[in-house]
C-alpha cells in the first residue's frame, strides 16, 4: 500500500525571495464510496453489507453533528477531524465585519 507523491514548486516566493519545493499526495484510481467501504467490511465481519452500511452512515451523521458543534472527533488508528474557517487572505477592515 504505498503513497504516491510528487513534487510542486510554489507559485509564492518566501521572504528570502526562494520558491520552495513541497510534495503533493497524488490520487490513484477511483474513489472508494460507502457502499464499496460497507461490502469489504461486510466481508471481514459477521455483519451484513446492509447493518455495515447504516454504521457508515450513522457515524458521518453524529461525526457531521459534533463538528458543527465545534467539537473535535478523534478516531484512534484513522485522524482527528476538525472544522477551520479560511479567509483566503481577504479580510475585512474590523472584527464586527
Amino acid at each position: 500500500m504505498p503513497l504516491f507523491y510528487r513534487a510542486i514548486q510554489s507559485p509564492i516566493a518566501d521572504k528570502n525571495g526562494v520558491k520552495k519545493w513541497h510534495l503533493s499526495l497524488v490520487k490513484v484510481g477511483k474513489t472508494v464510496n460507502t457502499k464499496q467501504l460497507a461490502d469489504v467490511i461486510a466481508e471481514k465481519s459477521s455483519l451484513t453489507v446492509g447493518d455495515v452500511q447504516n454504521v457508515v452512515t450513522n457515524l458521518m451523521v453524529v461525526m457531521r453533528r459534533e463538528l458543527l458543534n465545534s467539537r473535535t472527533v478523534r478516531l484512534e488508528g484513522l485522524g482527528t477531524f476538525t472544522m477551520r474557517v479560511r479567509s483566503n487572505g481577504k479580510g475585512v477592515e474590523t472584527a464586527e465585519k
